[in-house]
């Protein structure tokens, strides 16, 4: 069987969002960029954008990649990417990519 190996600088595997995700969302203002991602876009948000699981990736600093649901349709989802600065640089979390996916 083989073995799982991480590669470096690779992304962490999927995990479910924690209190520590959702007060990042909030810091890089995530559901609003999506909001405006969407309305560039055409599409309308009828509910809010909830957070389904998220991958780390360490940089010079920290890229999230967020999956959120924004509709019942279990198929379509936004990947939002989040880039968190190193704590000494002492800059807020902000939003760097947006796309919709689907599963």
């Amino acid at each position: 069987q083989p073995t799982l190996r991480k590669l470096v600088g690779g992304s962490s595997a999927p995990q479910l969002p924690d209190d520590s995700v959702r007060q990042l969302l909030v810091e890089a203002d995530a559901t609003n960029e999506l909001f405006k991602y969407c309305e560039g876009q055409g599409y309308s948000l009828f509910v809010a954008a909830q957070p389904c699981s998220y991958t780390t990736q360490v940089v010079a600093g920290m890229i999230y990649t967020v999956s959120m649901s924004t509709e019942p349709d279990p198929g379509t989802y936004y990947e939002i990417k989040i880039f968190k600065p190193l704590p000494h640089l002492e800059q807020k979390a902000r939003v760097t990519e947006i796309r919709m996916a689907q599963r």
